[in-house]
């Protein structure tokens, strides 16, 4: 039987490539025997991946840790850096890997020290991108750069990212757009009645929670029946309290980072988009499936090429604050409006169910000779 290694960052995170990676593994571990490998110590697991099971007869499912407390690629940490891709490498060995996915193109930088001095022991590489290419860095960018020199495979979540990454590199032959799947079991409905509105995600500049607000500042007090959840953890929580406070805006909330985020699918009627830039977030589709009306601004990667205006969503150009009031109030105003783009967005999600992208995930491994 074939073995898949999966290297990512940590277990727990924000949860959106923990979970997705966590599901892909233990379908695929049906098929396969699978390592995960984890650069940072395992802490409170938000999503386990032992609770994903196999079927009788599958692969086995090991863990690994380099223990770390965070991950670090820095000048300050040459020694304990090159440690670690020395230790990521003596595990490929010894479990006879034959495919490696590495979860986010950055960590590809764990590997190519190795690569550059010529290893010994040959297995095929998948860079799974789950950042848009239009968010970058120095490091990040050499990420990429490696990747598409070394990797075998690069995976993206998005046509669009596809695009980015041709007119940067044109390789087409290397860049394959998987979506990620629904990860989630679905049980229920959004309840259209509710006066509830959500937004979902690390509280980061990029995901324009501060735009968010700017927009409920103009709108709260005619949507005075309803309040607004904003689910997440990340370094801008400091900034957006003081943004609440100093504006004294009512019937808005920080919510910690939820394990269970399906209960506020169900108890929402308007899920809330306002990210500057994306890749192709979980919760867009997640919150679709339960048939949860979208606002949204229309950033370039992910919910453009997935939301439709007027037909699963409301949507409006990035930056427009006033717009995306309008939106808001205009969605909230209307249950009829609500209903129909309910029943929208639950067709919508048909192509982001788990076997139909395990079969795109499949067909890459059959590609690179890794046979089920």
């Amino acid at each position: 039987m074939k073995h898949i290694a999966f290297l990512l960052a940590n277990y727990s995170g924000d949860g959106g490539t923990t979970r997705v990676t966590s599901v892909l593994s233990g379908r695929l571990s049906e098929n396969y025997n699978i390592s995960v490998i984890c650069i940072v110590k395992p802490g409170e697991m938000h999503y386990n991946f032992k609770k994903f099971k196999k079927s009788a007869g599958g692969g086995q499912i090991k863990f690994f840790s380099l223990n770390r407390s965070r991950v670090e690629i820095s000048i300050n940490n040459i020694l304990g850096y090159l440690w670690d891709c020395k230790k990521i490498y003596s595990i490929l060995k010894k479990e006879k890997i034959d495919c490696l996915v590495i979860v986010d193109t950055y960590l590809f930088l764990y590997l190519w020290p190795i690569k550059m001095l010529g290893w010994k022991y040959k297995f095929q590489i998948i860079a799974w991108e789950h950042f848009s290419y239009l968010y970058t860095s120095k490091k990040r960018q050499l990420a990429r750069d490696l990747s598409m020199k070394y990797a075998d495979k690069i995976v993206v979540l998005s046509k669009a990212d596809k695009a980015l990454w041709m007119r940067a590199y044109q390789k087409s032959n290397k860049i394959k757009t998987i979506y990620n799947p629904i990860t989630v079991k679905v049980e229920g409905k959004a309840d259209l009645c509710s006066k509830q509105i959500i937004a979902v995600g690390h509280l980061s500049e990029e995901k324009g929670f501060d735009m968010l607000l700017e927009a409920w500042k103009l709108c709260y007090r005619e949507l005075n029946e309803w309040r607004l959840l904003i689910i997440g953890d990340g370094r801008d929580r400091k900034k957006l309290e003081d943004f609440i406070i100093e504006n004294k805006l009512l019937n808005v909330e920080l919510y910690p980072f939820q394990k269970d985020i399906t209960q506020f699918y169900k108890t929402s009627s308007i899920a809330a988009f306002s990210s500057r830039r994306e890749g192709f977030p979980l919760v867009m589709i997640e919150s679709q499936a339960y048939g949860l009306p979208a606002v949204a601004f229309h950033c370039e990667v992910g919910p453009k090429e997935y939301f439709i205006d007027e037909y699963n969503s409301l949507t409006v150009e990035v930056g427009d604050i006033e717009g995306f009031a309008r939106a808001l109030i205009r969605m909230a105003g209307n249950i009829e409006i609500r209903r129909q783009i309910s029943l929208n967005a639950i067709h919508s999600v048909e192509a982001f169910y788990l076997e139909d992208i395990i079969k795109k995930w499949l067909q890459v491994l059959e590609e690179l000779g890794v046979s089920k």
